[in-house]
């Protein structure tokens, strides 16, 4: 069975991949390469084919998206009825980035995969000085051990009673830093002291931090910040809010003595803080009156498995999986039963790039401003998740395509696995030329993914996925009050498909959510720890932060998120409309208002992309509404669509010419329509790492002149999320914070849905006091 054209690349893929790129770099003389990545890409348009590489076609072949489309049969437009599969196998190509590690240039390689296990090269591509990729996970260790075991930030510890062996720092990418040139390959270390054993190393901040050569493994400059510590001025700074020279004294130019970090434990972990409390005399337990949860299906799961495909409640889609976005849905369709097919609704939606910019302005602190996408890669930054805790209840169990070598018969051997999280599954494993079955014991989870080392080695990233339903309340109720009227309730069951990332100290939880009403939405909940900082004694920190605990301040900051979606609503060709509601201008009394209570909705459609950056407004409840014009409902004659809901818009608080803002573009309107493109799927550009302004492949520059988006194949960008004013309660570790939107069908559905999801009575359901309730 041959991949879906839409699958992660499997270990052998990544092998193959990695292989041919090394042996043409070596061919052009580069011999010490370090690879960053190995992923799936789109195979480049005809036009973007360098002519020096030979046609394996016998046929024309189609643009990228139009041919995925054509060989999985998916319908183009309303009256596309009965598409037909094309049969053509789009071809696989991978990409990587790869770094001479000699002179720190960089090249960009692509590469078709063939099914007969070879693969060449099909473009080579060096990058542009200064032109970086993101951050591997190889790069943060080996540059927190290089801040480590630097003989000057060991002294530097030293002064303030920190030894060696407690020495902790957490590498990030450099945000913009102008003073060491565009060649060097830069990130920043904030460092604390871990006391102990798993202790909260967040507790104790020193007050510098570092720069990096991430490709030389070596400390360039440490940077310590200005303070507001002069009782006699409290709000003033020592110093200003500039960085120093890279030559001179940075402390010396801070204004300020050195400051001896913090040094009481907050602890998190229960068993610390029972023994902290032991300590003192004190006693400390956790809650003993929480009894269990339990969340069981015992006859299955109500979803199924085909290799990546997922089949719930008359939604069918794709799961894909990549280092930089993580978890990317692809082909998303739903089951009418009054037309009796797979409608469209999304070719591929993502979550596409975050930035968060902090607020205090004296340097180095304005370099906190994680593009955590594409400076990481958040598929990278994922966790393995842990069936009962971070996934609840009955979780699917299914092992992405493999593939095999079987050396005999030279040809690759696709197969799939399939199965409920309660069974056990079985593999193929090569034994004297043969495969023989072998049985594994049971991932709780339901998606594994393949990442790759500096080698170009493919890594295991086992259980990033987790696929459950969950109880969602109500979907719809109504009692008809009158004497012997019913009563009618149904139940409300939501479908989640999570990964979970921990980026240094913040953990993100990304959910996306389908419902039986034909609803979809994307979830992400903010948990971890607070990136903060030390305190001098007695410095307030009011204005640009909070000081949870003593002499630890966490500043102000903001998350802010872009999601990419590819509508494909009922077809290619879609519109998006902005919808408005306003008071009826005619005064109270008057003929055509007498009561003053009219308002009325004004719909308006975007017409090019002059007009497709807007921003919410939420006192005439400005929505918008992704339509499909070629189609109108039976009955409202509108035309058929999908309303965004998005409920937690924010404003970039950064300045528009400000570093975060020259590199931020994309957070600056709430809602972007550009026309498709291949190959566009980055709102900060390709490589963010290192950039001083967003590049020309970024979002801000699509919008550039009046091209139409309408009754044409759009790409809606949804920015929205939160500024966070750090509580007490938030410390020492955060309870989430959450953000969220969704989509609704608006006229795409004859009616209600889910007038067809039954109404059952939870038999297991009984009453929780006794004394009440007896007869429910």
């Amino acid at each position: 069975m041959a991949p879906h054209p839409l699958d992660s690349l499997s270990a052998s893929e990544i092998a193959l991949a990695s292989g041919t790129f090394r042996s043409e770099l070596l061919r052009r003389g580069i011999r010490s390469v370090k690879s960053c990545y190995v992923t799936l890409v789109e195979r480049k348009p005809p036009s973007m084919i360098p002519t020096e590489v030979p046609s394996t076609d016998d046929f024309p072949r189609l643009a990228p998206k139009l041919e995925v489309i054509a060989y999985l049969g998916i319908a183009t437009s309303p009256t596309d009825f009965t598409p037909d599969k094309s049969g053509v196998l789009p071809k696989r190509r991978a990409e990587a980035s790869l770094i001479d590690t000699v002179t720190g240039e960089v090249y960009v390689l692509t590469a078709e995969l063939k099914l007969d296990g070879t693969a060449f090269v099909d473009s080579v591509e060096k990058l542009p000085k200064g032109v970086q990729p993101a951050i591997t996970m190889e790069e943060l260790s080996i540059s927190e051990e290089a801040v480590r075991n630097d003989p000057e930030v060991i002294r530097l510890c030293a002064e303030v009673g920190i030894t060696k062996e407690q020495i902790m720092c957490d590498c990030w990418s450099i945000g913009y830093e102008h003073r060491f040139g565009e060649e060097k390959r830069l990130q920043q270390a904030f460092l604390y002291a871990r006391l102990g054993k798993d202790e909260h190393l967040y507790a104790h901040p020193l007050d510098f931090n570092c720069v990096v050569d991430a490709n030389a493994g070596k400390v360039l400059k440490i940077d310590f910040a200005p303070h507001r510590s002069n009782p006699n001025r409290p709000d003033a700074l020592s110093g200003t809010t500039e960085p120093h020279s890279v030559e001179g004294d940075s402390l010396q130019d801070s204004g300020r003595a050195r400051i001896p970090p913090p040094m009481d434990r907050q602890d998190y972990l229960p068993e610390l803080i029972a023994e902290k409390a032991a300590a003192e005399g004190k006693t400390w337990d956790v809650r003993r009156d929480v009894k269990p949860l339990h969340v069981q299906q015992p006859q299955g799961v109500s979803f199924s498995m085909e290799g990546n495909r997922l089949k719930w409640q008359n939604w069918d889609m794709h799961i894909g999986y990549n280092f930089r976005e993580g978890i990317v849905l692809n082909t998303v369709q739903y089951f009418d039963k009054d037309e009796g097919r797979l409608r469209p609704i999304i070719y591929r939606a993502s979550f596409a790039e975050m930035v968060v910019p902090y607020a205090a302005p004296e340097w180095p602190h304005p370099r906190k401003f994680a593009f955590d996408v594409g400076e990481y890669g958040l598929g990278m930054m994922a966790n393995s998740l842990t069936l009962g805790c971070d996934c609840l209840g009955a979780i699917h169990c299914e092992h992405p395509s493999f593939m095999l070598w079987n050396l005999q018969a030279s040809r690759l051997v696709y197969g799939e696995l399939i199965g409920d999280f309660q069974l056990e599954r079985e593999t193929l494993v090569e034994k004297q030329g043969a495969y023989q079955r072998l049985i594994l014991p049971v991932s709780p989870t339901d998606l594994d993914a393949q990442m790759s080392d500096h080698a170009g080695n493919a890594v295991p990233l086992p259980r990033c996925v987790c696929i459950h339903e969950e109880d969602d309340g109500l979907l719809w109720k109504h009692s008809d009050f009158r004497p012997g009227g019913r009563a009618h309730s149904v139940r409300s069951r939501k479908l989640v498909i999570q990964m979970i990332c921990t980026v240094a100290n913040y953990d993100y939880a990304f959910a996306w959510e389908f419902k039986q009403d034909g609803t979809m939405g994307f979830e992400i909940k903010l948990t971890g720890i607070l990136n903060v900082y030390t305190l001098a004694e007695g410095e307030k920190c009011d204005a640009f932060g909070t000081e949870v605990s003593p002499r630890v301040q966490a500043h102000h900051h903001q998350h802010i998120f872009c999601l990419r979606m590819d509508p494909m609503i009922d077809g290619l060709n879609n519109s998006v409309s902005e919808t408005e509601v306003h008071q009826v201008e005619a005064p109270t009394g008057s003929p055509d208002n007498w009561a003053g209570n009219g308002f009325y909705a004004n719909r308006t459609i975007l017409g090019t992309t002059a007009e497709g950056a807007r921003m919410s407004n939420a006192l005439t409840g400005r929505h918008w509404t992704i339509l499909n014009e070629d189609k109108t409902h039976y009955s409202s004659k509108a035309p058929v669509g999908f309303k965004i809901m998005v409920k937690d818009p924010v404003p970039l608080l950064a300045k528009p010419d400000s570093i975060v803002g020259r590199r931020a573009t994309f957070a600056k309107k709430d809602l972007w329509v550009t026309p498709y493109v291949d190959q566009q799927l980055f709102p900060a550009g390709k490589f963010v790492q290192q950039t001083p302004t967003a590049p020309k492949d970024s979002l801000e520059y699509w919008m550039e002149g009046e091209r139409n988006i309408r009754r044409t194949d759009v790409v809606t960008w949804l920015t929205f999320g939160i500024t966070h004013l750090p509580r007490p309660e938030d410390w020492p570790v955060m309870p989430y914070e959450k953000v969220s939107f969704m989509i609704k069908p608006v006229g795409f559905f004859r009616a209600n849905p889910g007038l067809d999801v039954p109404s059952g009575k939870d038999m297991e359901s009984v009453n929780a006091l006794k004394t009440c309730c007896a007869k429910l």
